[in-house]
């Protein structure tokens, strides 16, 4: 599977909203998502491009949709139709129905060609072509049924970024009171009330709105560290226990993630976490152009620039969990030179922007910092590192110390890099998020009024 199947498939099937989902709609989503999010990082071969494992892979597949077929079947013998449908809707239950009965035969003949290859030596289809029609005609009825079911089930449910107070708390209902805190949703222009008391109830262009499930800005931030930092570190365990680095000796990130289970961490861990970072970028756009969108039209230039280079960043962050070293190194390295120099560029303008806007007490100091850090580790792409590393070697050189390889030195720049891009990317989501106004900031699912 390329790079961009890799992104796409792993993106498109994550659970990133899938806790969120599962607290606000009527019916949770299928935990097979996850399933699906890992075919998409372990691929069915192990030769060098794909260095996956079909043992793996199929079953997940298989897995995917059995249980989602499951899922299907329910929704549709169990939804209720509506009262006095119209001729459009009734076509959709026909059609969600149809399509529940041809996936299901799908899935069927995915299970069937499976056995007969392990038990008869044989598969049930004579051609890879006949398998891979079926199987993308399962995918488009998956999707088909999916989005046909939400838009009429669903279809007074939103997802998108709101501003609330400080001690606003999702209650998963309406409360009797709806003079909570008003809030901006999505742009729209809203009253506020600072006086407010937290409460489930927000107003969306003048209706009232319920908020079931809410995930801050900073919140969402400090997962994307998590996952990043997470699946770095379990990398490394694996790496070291298979060998592919030598244990007691920092390596260079990029080594942990070409072989196996490594690949298999990055391409899912570290695009899902890339994914976080974009919806952070968003919302601090948002941020910084006011919550009705009210900000001058110079602010919104600069904040827009801002987000287009994090997100631009980000996504070579997910190219870099994507495409290993050994698979394509020219890729893997355009990836990482878009992540941690565009990053360079991003704190660098932010620092310029926050001390022109007079908050050089809120974020601008900290954010020099980070420049100026991960400015000084870019020293390992040019020739002063090596007299730095002398110099080190040399001074720090004992007995009980010994000497570093210039390998080592080259790694704990990267390391330090590493964890100063995402030092900053945590620093400009606390410094933003409540925004000096007691308001919170996030990407939220609410319901709307069925007329709204």
């Amino acid at each position: 599977m390329s790079f961009v199947g890799r992104i796409w498939y792993i993106r498109t099937h994550t659970h990133l909203f899938h806790i969120a989902v599962n607290h606000g709609f009527p019916h949770p989503l299928p935990t097979p998502k996850k399933n699906k999010s890992w075919v998409g990082s372990i691929c069915d071969s192990k030769i060098p491009s794909c260095r996956g494992d079909n043992a793996i892979h199929t079953p997940l597949a298989v897995t995917f949709f059995i249980l989602f077929n499951m899922y299907m079947v329910i929704l549709t013998v169990k939804t209720p139709p509506p009262q006095a449908p119209s001729p459009m809707a009734t076509k959709s239950r026909i059609g969600r129905k149809v399509a529940t009965g041809v996936s299901v035969a799908c899935t069927s003949f995915f299970v069937a060609n499976i056995g007969c290859t392990h038990c008869l030596g044989t598969p049930l289809a004579g051609s890879d072509t006949i398998t891979a029609i079926i199987e993308w005609s399962d995918v488009l009825l998956v999707l088909a049924w999916f989005c046909s079911y939400t838009a009429e089930g669903l279809a007074n449910f939103r997802l998108g970024f709101v501003a609330v107070p400080a001690s606003f708390t999702p209650k998963g209902a309406p409360t009797s009171s709806t003079s909570a805190s008003a809030a901006a949703i999505n742009g729209s222009s809203l009253a506020s009330s600072k006086a407010a008391a937290a409460g489930a109830v927000v107003v969306e262009a003048g209706a009232a709105v319920t908020v079931l499930n809410m995930q801050s800005m900073q919140s969402m931030t400090n997962w994307a560290t998590v996952l990043s930092l997470g699946t770095t570190l379990l990398s490394w365990g694996f790496a070291v226990k298979t060998g592919v680095v030598e244990k007691g000796v920092l390596p260079v990130i990029s080594d942990l993630w070409w072989s196996p289970p490594g690949n298999w961490l990055s391409r899912w861990g570290v695009v899902l976490g890339a994914t976080m970072l974009y919806v952070h970028e968003i919302n601090l756009y948002f941020v910084n152009t006011g919550p009705a969108g009210n900000a001058g039209s110079s602010a919104k230039v600069e904040s827009a620039v801002l987000m287009g280079l994090g997100i631009a960043g980000a996504f070579g962050l997910s190219v870099v969990g994507c495409v290993d070293e050994k698979e394509d190194d020219t890729i893997h390295s355009m990836g990482a030179a878009a992540f941690f120099g565009l990053y360079d560029l991003y704190m660098l303008l932010y620092v310029v922007r926050s001390t022109l806007l007079g908050r050089a007490s809120k974020g601008a100091v900290p954010a020099l910092f980070c420049f100026l850090v991960a400015t000084a580790c870019k020293l390992r792409f040019f020739e002063i590192s090596s007299a730095v590393d002398s110099f080190v070697n040399t001074t720090l050189h004992s007995d009980v110390v010994g000497k570093v390889s210039g390998q080592s030195w080259f790694a704990l720049y990267e390391w330090a890099d590493m964890a100063t891009v995402l030092l900053f990317i945590n620093l400009t989501a606390m410094y933003n998020a409540a925004n000096g106004s007691g308001t919170k900031h996030g990407l939220a699912i609410y319901t709307v009024p069925a007329h709204a």
